[in-house]
């Protein structure tokens, strides 16, 4: 605790303080019941780290067995994102010469070009066609 030095007028400190500093005008000083008191709370945060701790280590046991299906997860989450990416390119700023894809019994591709090497290279690329 913090008491002010004008508090005592030269007066002596009782006996029930402890570990009595004096600081710019103040004395700062504990009594045993304070000490007791931050003891019991110094464990009980060293209790609750070590409860954390194992509830963490709990919970990393349980999710490694999962590891495999949230690993497919966050595939199908990237396929998803890709997909829609395509799709936004595809929509935006007037199509930029896009189509979308007719689903019939042939495969034809006719003047293809790859959309991320197409934004990420300066140079022009040459479309390709594909038949089959």
């Amino acid at each position: 605790m913090r008491i002010s030095e004008s508090d005592f007028n030269g007066r002596s400190l009782p006996d029930v303080l402890v570990n009595c500093y004096r600081k710019k005008g103040f004395i700062e000083c504990q009594t045993l019941d304070l000490m007791k008191l931050n003891q019991r709370i110094e464990d009980s945060h060293q209790e609750l780290v070590l409860m954390s701790d194992k509830t963490i280590q709990e919970l990393l046991d349980n999710i490694r067995g999962e590891i495999p299906s949230l690993f497919k997860v966050c595939e199908s989450i990237a396929m998803l994102d890709m997909i829609a990416a395509f799709g936004q390119l595809a929509t935006a700023n007037g199509g930029n010469d896009y189509v979308k894809p007719e689903i019939t019994n042939w495969i034809a591709i006719r003047s293809g070009r790859h959309p991320v090497r197409e934004k990420v290279w300066l140079q022009v690329l040459i479309s390709m066609e594909r038949f089959g």
